[in-house]
């Protein structure tokens, strides 16, 4: 458990197999910031592995297993860190605010679920490791850059935007794609590529590339 700041010049790691409580800021001058173990967040808490922007590059900031906590989270792991998420993150208590400030890559390998007013947005690539669920509460959800992995990605932000601003699949093409606005706005600003289903499910479908899969249905 960790209830006040904690301050390295190098990695920093926690490992716990019940619980891993964190309620306030991790910070590190270009080590890595590790979770083995389920994560529960209390607070405000900044993950930065750049010391504030001192060490731009970075490094790479990971969660083994489960991250909950019905708080906002800023994640920083600067020009060369990845995030990486294995488990799911809010799926007993969604976070209310989920920000990546910088990263290199976004890995995620289970479903994410983000609650209050602020829009998710997935500032820097994006590569899946695992069939995903990315919902919010009629709130944005943005790909800032591209989007790849051969996984199913199912999107629901209700009556907010949903927006692919880079390729999907332009890489390493996804198995299927699923995202619904119900009452929002659907864009694609680039090329989707899927070796299985495309479907858009909103008020408002702008699609402003090729879509295309091997085999697949696309739907409207």
């Amino acid at each position: 458990t960790q209830t006040s700041t904690a301050v390295t010049s190098g990695a920093l790691s926690y490992t716990g197999s019940t619980v891993i409580n964190v309620g306030n800021n991790i910070t590190t001058s270009g080590g890595t910031i590790g979770m083995t173990g389920p994560v529960a967040i209390t607070g405000t808490p900044t993950f930065d592995s750049t010391n504030g922007g001192g060490t731009a590059a970075g490094a790479t900031i990971s969660f083994s297993s489960t991250l909950n906590g019905a708080v906002p989270l800023i994640l920083r792991a600067g020009t060369v860190g990845n995030v990486t998420f294995t488990g799911s993150v809010g799926n007993t208590a969604p976070l209310t605010n989920l920000t990546f400030t910088s990263a290199a890559l976004i890995q995620i390998g289970n479903n994410i679920t983000v609650t209050g007013a602020n829009p998710l947005t997935f500032s820097s690539a994006v590569s899946l490791t695992g069939t995903s669920s990315i919902t919010t509460t009629n709130n944005n959800i943005t790909f800032s850059s591209t989007l790849n992995g051969s996984q199913a990605l199912t999107l629901s932000c209700g009556s907010g935007i949903m927006l692919f601003s880079g390729a999907v699949g332009g890489t390493t093409p996804l198995t299927s794609l699923s995202a619904t606005a119900s009452g929002g706005t659907v864009t694609q600003n680039s090329t989707v590529q899927t070796t299985g289903l495309v479907s858009y499910t909103g008020s408002t479908i702008n699609a402003g590339g090729n879509i295309t899969t091997s085999g697949g249905t696309i739907g409207m």
